[in-house]
Formats: structure tokens, C-alpha cells, sequence
């Protein structure tokens, strides 16, 4: 490891095993790139803080807190979502239903105090994938952004943590998952997205 490693977050992901979350990913091999914004994959990477669908899991977000989007009838919807690690009320995460055993979350993502110190590391909406199908040390959450995104985001000072891509939608961004497309229509102190089903 390089000179300065949080030891902190080591200790915050083993207790979060000791609480029942679940490893996300396997420890060895190649890391996708959700590793990254969840503490339960890479407890060294950029933003070092649960995903909104662990705390979910975890039972730290209340109902009020989590939109469920009844897809049956949906052709479009707009929510708005407050950032995950605020302590305003509103909306954490929305939670599209794709199948008994799936579906889309959304949620809101902005650097804390937590996150690694790298200047302009990134804001906006992380939209991924759970399948309930796989459990720990598989990839049951999996990112889903633009492919093209360069792989440029790095803890300083720790050699061995690899590069992630910006996988969060800003403002005017769009990513089509199955047969939904979220699109980030505003960003400041909430997102504001929309979802349509095609």
C-alpha cells in the first residue's frame, strides 16, 4: 500500500460482515466497477460508503425514505432524490421491480468527508442492477453508465487501488437498462430524474 492508508474503512467494511452485509464481489480477481461506491466491495475505493440498497438491506433507511416505482402502468415518472449520505428528508433511493428476482436502484451520490480527498471527484446519480440471484463474493449489484466513461478516479497516495471510471449521471445524461431509461433532468442540492419505460 502507499503512505497513507485509512484503516478506518478496513474495520467499517469487516463490522458491516459482522452486521450481515453481505462481500460484494470477490476479494480476488478483477473488481467491476461498483467496487467503488460501495464499502462492501472495495473499502479502499473513492467514495467509502454503503450503497443505498445495503442500507436498505440493513434496515438503516426508513419506508419513507425508499420510492418503489410500480412498473405495470409506467410510461414516465419524475422523482427527486436527495443525496444518500444527507440528513434532509425525502427520497434516498428509488427502486424499479424488473422481475421477482430484480431490479433497477437509483440513488443520489455526492463526496462526504469519507470520500478520498482528490479534487473535483465526482457528483450525481449512480444507477445499477441487483439480481438476487447471486450472493456474497458475486457482483449482485453491478453499475450501469456509459461504457466510454476513461478510468481516471484514484485514491492519492494508494498504489494499489486501481482505476474507476465516473460511473454517475450528471444533468442531461441518459442510460436505457432493459427497458427503462433514467435520465438526470436536474442537479443541486437533490437530482431530479426521470424514468421511462420503452
Amino acid at each position: 500500500y502507499g503512505q497513507i492508508r485509512q484503516y478506518w474503512s478496513y474495520w467499517a467494511h469487516e463490522f458491516g460482515h459482522v452486521i450481515g452485509l453481505a462481500h460484494l464481489g470477490s476479494s480476488r480477481g478483477s473488481s467491476q466497477t461498483i467496487a467503488g461506491y460501495d464499502l462492501m466491495a472495495n473499502q479502499d475505493g473513492p467514495y467509502k460508503e454503503l450503497s443505498g440498497w445495503m442500507r436498505f438491506i440493513i434496515g438503516w433507511l426508513d419506508d419513507s425514505q425508499v420510492y418503489c416505482q410500480d412498473v405495470q402502468n409506467l410510461i414516465t415518472n419524475e422523482i427527486s432524490l436527495v443525496p444518500l449520505s444527507d440528513s434532509k428528508p425525502g427520497f434516498k433511493i428509488a427502486v424499479l421491480p424488473t422481475s421477482v428476482d430484480s431490479a433497477i436502484i437509483i440513488e443520489s451520490r455526492r463526496p462526504t468527508k469519507f470520500s478520498c480527498d482528490i479534487p473535483n471527484l465526482p457528483s450525481g446519480v449512480l444507477v445499477y442492477t441487483y439480481d438476487a440471484k447471486l450472493g456474497s463474493g458475486d457482483y449482485f449489484l453491478t453499475a450501469q453508465y456509459p461504457l466510454e466513461r476513461p478510468k481516471n478516479i484514484k485514491c492519492l497516495n494508494n498504489d494499489r487501488m486501481e482505476l474507476y471510471p465516473d460511473a454517475l449521471l450528471h444533468k442531461g445524461d441518459s442510460i436505457q437498462v432493459g427497458n427503462y431509461v433514467i435520465t438526470v433532468i436536474s442537479s443541486g442540492n437533490v437530482d431530479q430524474v426521470r424514468i421511462e419505460k420503452k
